[in-house]
């Protein structure tokens, strides 16, 4: 509301939280091909760091794809 004061007053609808799920193997970017000749990449299990890591992983997710 500090930044747009026209909103101050603005009713809360809900909360949504997004997860971000951590694996203990670590981060898992990995290209798999399916049935019918597409491609699926995985790109997940960043954990807390997921903004950290975003931009490179996405580098490297895209370049499985070609």
């Amino acid at each position: 509301a500090r930044v747009r004061p026209e909103i101050a007053g603005a009713r809360v609808l809900g909360h949504r939280v997004g997860l971000r799920p951590a694996r203990k193997a670590g981060v898992r970017i990995e290209a798999e091909a399916l049935p019918g000749g597409g491609l699926l990449v995985h790109n997940y299990g960043h954990g807390g760091a997921g903004v950290t890591v975003a931009w490179g992983c996405a580098r490297a997710a895209a370049a499985l794809v070609g």
